[in-house]
């Protein structure tokens, strides 16, 4: 089952998080999955809000699909996105897949955020 933040848009999630602590949580578990990119942690450092995050992922995404890199799919293993919700989303949406992958990983890495709040 999906949590309900797979059915948010990203303009609904910008609304709904736009608070410093969620920005910051986001940037500290992007930071911490980016290791697997071999990515300076810093990436997301100077990101203030939501679309500054959701362009710089977008950016580092496109850089390693055009490299052909092998860490990507790595790194959304790591972030666990779902596999299914990858695939779904690819197919079903005229998107850059960049962009697609850029919104997907947002969304779990607040999706474990959320229920780290939830259960702590």
């Amino acid at each position: 089952m999906k949590h309900e933040i797979f059915l948010l848009s990203l303009h609904e999630i910008q609304k709904r998080f736009e608070r410093p602590r969620y920005v910051k949580q986001l940037k500290q578990q992007l930071a911490k999955d980016l290791f697997v990119l071999e990515q300076d942690q810093n990436t997301f450092q100077n990101c203030e809000d939501f679309p500054g995050i959701y362009r710089s992922l977008s950016r580092l995404i496109k850089k390693h699909i055009v490299s052909g890199a092998s860490g990507l799919m790595n790194f959304l293993y790591r972030v666990d996105v779902n596999e299914d919700l990858i695939k779904e989303a690819l197919s079903a949406h005229n998107k850059n897949a960049d962009e697609l992958l850029a919104e997907l990983i947002i969304k779990r890495e607040l999706e474990k955020i959320l229920l780290r709040e939830k259960f702590s």
